[in-house]
């Protein structure tokens, strides 16, 4: 019987196997053969009349043949081959999907100082971001050649928005843009043109503090902002070169609408972030929203680090770091004020020794020129001072004090005898409150409120060693590691197991460069471990009783008891 032998594709043959000859009625059926796989041909090669099939008498010489053949066709892969063999590559008929990035618990310090700094860096597992930052998907598009400037002066954009145009009265905004460095300017508008002077005085002074004196002042050709320009224009002593886009074409304002985008998020991500702390709806006319416009302003200046260069609008300006203490805005404060100096030449008088240092405000931002706290006393006047303490956590937010204060950017002291100017106040001539900070009973709260984020448990302030490509690539991947598989398929980032950690660590312990690297994580690691026992026992001791800490003695301990 002369059989045709089946020729076996290879696992990397690109093309279809042949079709399988047509059985004839002396063949036997393949039901006869001892397993799955196809008639295999022996070293006769196609046409040769020696066609063994398993469990013949050539078996085990022909399987060593196929081995050998397979060896050769397709080699073994070693981890210098691949990143990782343990990962399943790609069927050619499916795709993995594209995932959306999952929000991280983050630790109870992070949130505290998120909080603090405004919303100014969004966060996907913030609510108040999320509700006053989300935005949608962006639109691929190609990048198109920016126009040179051959003028070689900086410009400085700025462009009128309203806040809330379905209202009867709708909020204006004037908002400007250095388009070198990124500094941002925005304040509250009565009305467009010029019938409110205060707003070109106030542009002149912003241009002052972002350190221009020559510039290209662009604006589009709505006629209002054009007479400000040209009131701007009248004001500055430097070169002020104005320029209009053409008509109809609002891409060549880009960075202009870009910062109005910037500063309604964070003015937005502020007021939702009042509400929920405040527990109280804020109307969009309130005063405080005015201040709370120029601190959305400072905390995109001061706080807002860009992708191309990671630095803020401040340091790209200044060269150096804001480091000036903040606190969460319109939170309560004791705001310590100077005490009332003795002039020369004149008798010395008595110090009130007694008197108090410090008195209750509401902290509304800060000066950007002299780094100075603007807080709002009781008397309704906004003041500046040097030095705030906070409160406890429980009495930071009274909203009796911040919905209801009269002071705004434009008139900062109603009842001083400049009502134009935030001027500093010694603690002579503010009437402190004996009664302490007050405290309110906890109010009903509202049905959409939003949830607090929740911190992550554990201590993850100290930064493990870090787990690059090329940590890697020299140790290998660790298996049931999804920080390993994520890495190796090119996905999103993910964390890495504690045995993963532990094998790498151990790993790079023999290795004399690397161990430099895991010596540095265990320096870190004590160190915290170190400070948060430290703080434990401060913490212990100041919640201690002190009859408790006063003696040993069993007569002292009762005296104090008694007492």
């Amino acid at each position: 019987m002369t059989n045709t032998p089946p020729v076996r594709p290879s696992l990397n043959a690109a093309e279809e196997p042949l079709p399988r000859q047509p059985r004839r009625e002396d063949e036997e059926s393949e039901d006869d053969w001892d397993g799955d796989c196809e008639p295999t041909p022996c070293d006769d090669g196609p046409g040769g009349d020696n066609v063994q099939v398993p469990g013949g008498e050539d078996a085990d010489e022909d399987v060593d043949l196929f081995a050998d053949a397979e060896e050769r066709n397709n080699p073994k892969i070693t981890e210098k081959d691949t990143t990782d063999p343990q990962i399943c590559q790609p069927c050619d008929n499916s795709r993995i999907p594209k995932s959306i990035t999952s929000p991280i618990r983050p630790s109870a310090e992070a949130i505290e100082q998120h909080f603090v700094a405004g919303h100014v860096d969004y966060r996907n597992w913030c609510p108040v971001c999320v509700m006053a930052k989300g935005k949608e998907d962006p639109h691929p598009r190609s990048k198109e050649d920016d126009d040179d400037d051959r003028t070689g002066l900086p410009i400085v954009s700025m462009d009128y928005n309203e806040l809330n145009e379905d209202s009867a009265k709708p909020q204006k905004i004037i908002v400007g843009k250095d388009e070198v460095t990124g500094n941002v300017f925005a304040h509250n508008v009565i009305a467009k043109g010029l019938v409110d002077d205060w707003i070109s005085k106030r542009v002149v002074r912003d241009l002052e503090e972002f350190g221009r004196s020559d510039i290209i002042l662009k604006t589009d050709g709505e006629p209002a902002i054009k007479a400000v320009q040209n009131r701007v224009q009248s004001l500055r002593q430097g070169r002020t070169v104005p320029r209009t886009p053409p008509a109809y074409n609002p891409q060549s304002n880009g960075p202009c609408e870009k910062a109005v985008q910037d500063v309604t998020a964070q003015l937005r991500a502020i007021k939702i972030g009042l509400e929920y702390r405040m527990k109280s709806k804020v109307h969009d006319d309130a005063p405080i929203l005015q201040w709370a416009l120029e601190h959305a302003v400072f905390v995109l200046n001061k706080l807002n680090v860009t992708k191309e260069d990671g630095m803020t609008p401040h340091e790209r300006m200044t060269g150096r770091k804001w480091r000036r203490p903040m606190v969460e805005f319109a939170e309560l404060v004791l705001a310590k004020l100077a005490l009332r100096r003795r002039e020369k030449g004149k008798a010395k008088k008595q110090k009130r020794k007694l008197a108090h240092r410090c008195v209750e405000a509401i902290w509304v931002g800060q000066v950007a020129r002299t780094g100075e706290h603007i807080v709002v006393l009781d008397n309704g006047d906004a003041v500046k001072c040097r030095t705030i303490k906070r409160v406890p956590v429980e009495q930071r937010w009274d909203p009796e004090r911040a919905l209801l204060i009269k002071a705004t950017p434009r008139c900062p002291a109603p009842t001083g005898k400049h009502p134009e100017r935030i001027e500093s106040r010694v603690v002579d001539d503010v009437e402190a409150d004996v009664a302490g900070v007050r405290r309110h009973e906890p109010q009903d709260e509202p049905q959409d409120r939003l949830q607090d984020p929740v911190p992550r448990e554990g201590n993850h302030d100290a930064r493990d060693f870090r787990i690059t490509a090329e940590v890697l690539e020299k140790y290998g991947y660790s298996d049931n590691c999804d920080g390993c598989m994520h890495k190796a398929t090119g996905l999103e980032k993910r964390l890495h197991t504690p045995q993963c950690r532990r094998r790498l660590s151990e790993a790079m312990l023999e290795d004399e460069r690397d161990r430099s690297y895991v010596d540095a994580a265990r320096r870190r690691k004590e160190a915290e471990q170190k400070l948060s026992t430290d703080e434990r026992e401060r913490t212990r001791r100041s919640t201690t009783p002190r009859f408790l800490n006063v003696s040993t003695s069993p007569v002292r301990r009762w005296t104090t008891w008694k007492s």
